[in-house]
């Protein structure tokens, strides 16, 4: 769901929030519980009705939907819309663009892992197949066995399995462990899109360690990811070595080398 609002007085406007608190009842069943839904909003002043996507998303979070931990704020509206209403500045109409993204990556629809009998829960893969190196081959999702995964996965040198630190992803990685065992493939997790200094990422690292093989390094909630998807282009195609994103990404790179260079299998480590 995405919600683009005015601000009225610094606040939500009053059809709104009545809108908002006739939807959140009965409030255990009511139609925008556990919906991951985005905020943006626009005004003739100069900060773009911040405040009221800030009240808005206060609201949704209590009436128990996912808003999204984002903002488009538009000021000083009648200079970046044509007379059809249309957005027409380059650089919000990316802004919205990579909001849009993160809002249909949160609404995927999953579907059964029918091989495991399992309920709802999706998994992004990355597989690699050695032709002299260990080419990046393909991306995947585990939810409903799709055509072809399976096959994927028996040909790979190893499967990369980048985590993001939520319930849902969570869930998943742990009810598609048995595809990967499975396989009989090398794997290994990364934590992906982490917020920063957020202290779910180390909650997450200590599930997944006791999963299998996990990677070092975490690769961090950067806008730049969502704006290199728009482009179709790596991140490290658009930003300098130096830039945080490129470190992250390079540094995984080499651990994920070395790992299919090993091939060491994996064993949960014992207590002491």
């Amino acid at each position: 769901m995405l919600i683009a609002t005015p601000e009225y007085n610094h606040s939500i406007p009053g059809q709104l929030k009545n809108a908002l608190d006739w939807v959140s009842r009965p409030m255990a069943t009511n139609p925008l519980r556990d919906k991951p839904v985005a905020v943006i909003g626009s005004s003739t002043g100069l900060f773009g009705a911040v405040w009221a996507q800030a009240e808005v998303r206060r609201v949704l979070a209590a009436i128990g939907a996912r808003p999204l931990d984002r903002e488009l704020a538009v000021g000083e509206a009648f200079e970046h819309f044509d007379d059809d209403g249309r957005l027409v500045t380059p650089e919000l109409r990316e802004e919205l663009a990579v909001t849009l993204l993160e809002l249909v990556d949160a609404t995927r629809v999953v579907l059964p892992l029918a091989a495991l009998g399992t309920p709802s829960g999706s998994l992004r893969v990355a597989a690699f197949v050695n032709n002299g190196s260990h080419d990046f081959l393909s991306n995947q999702v585990l939810a409903g066995v799709p055509a072809g995964t399976a096959m994927l996965l028996a040909a790979a040198d190893h499967v990369a399995v980048p985590v993001q630190p939520t319930a849902p992803d969570l869930a998943a990685t742990q009810r598609a462990l048995a595809m990967l065992k499975a396989s009989g493939r090398p794997y290994s997790f990364v934590v992906s899109r982490a917020p920063v200094r957020a202290p779910e990422i180390e909650q997450t690292r200590g599930i997944l360690g006791a999963l299998g093989p996990l990677a070092p390094m975490s690769i961090s909630d950067r806008r730049i990811y969502a704006r290199a998807l728009i482009r179709n282009s790596a991140v490290t195609e658009i930003v300098r070595d130096d830039n945080k994103a490129a470190e992250e990404i390079h540094a995984y790179w080499r651990w994920l080398d070395n790992q299919t260079k090993e091939m060491k299998p994996w064993r949960p480590e014992k207590a002491a």
